[in-house]
């Protein structure tokens, strides 16, 4: 409700975006930084994403997000940093959306946060009707 009143909402101003990383890998393991998550923002959305869906969902809160002139702190998947987007921040709005899953496991666990799951996003028709087609491409996936 908070994103459509602010999202659909112009402001006299063009959009800048900082790409950044909130997650990283190094010689402690896998770390993201909540900390600058708690700075930055006090509500959200948190999507639980194991499916790598998060990246489009994202991907369509940054459109509307620009066209209404916010800045927009774009943080990129270390991993695959070019292909993938795990949070954004609008600091104007101090509002976040972010990815969690196994890999990268925030543990944010404020009531101003909302959470929702990818896969309710998924048309399960769709899968099963193409079961033998999604196995293939999985199998000549993991053979590159």
């Amino acid at each position: 409700k908070y994103i459509k009143q602010t999202a659909f909402t112009p402001i006299e101003k063009s959009t800048i975006i900082y790409n950044r990383f909130l997650s990283s890998i190094s010689c402690n393991g896998l770390t993201t930084f909540e900390s600058t998550i708690n700075k930055l923002c006090n509500r959200g959305i948190i999507i639980t994403d194991e499916i790598n869906l998060s990246s489009y969902i994202i991907s369509v809160f940054i459109s509307y997000f620009k066209k209404s002139g916010y800045d927009i702190f774009v943080f990129h998947n270390p991993i695959c940093p070019d292909n993938k987007i795990d949070h954004i921040i609008i600091p104007d709005l101090k509002l976040g959306i972010f990815t969690t899953n196994s890999t990268f496991e925030l543990n944010n666990k404020n009531e101003n946060y909302k959470s929702i799951n990818s896969k309710q996003f998924i048309d399960k028709n769709y899968i099963s009707n193409n079961k033998n087609k999604i196995n293939l491409k999985k199998k000549l996936a993991l053979q590159l």
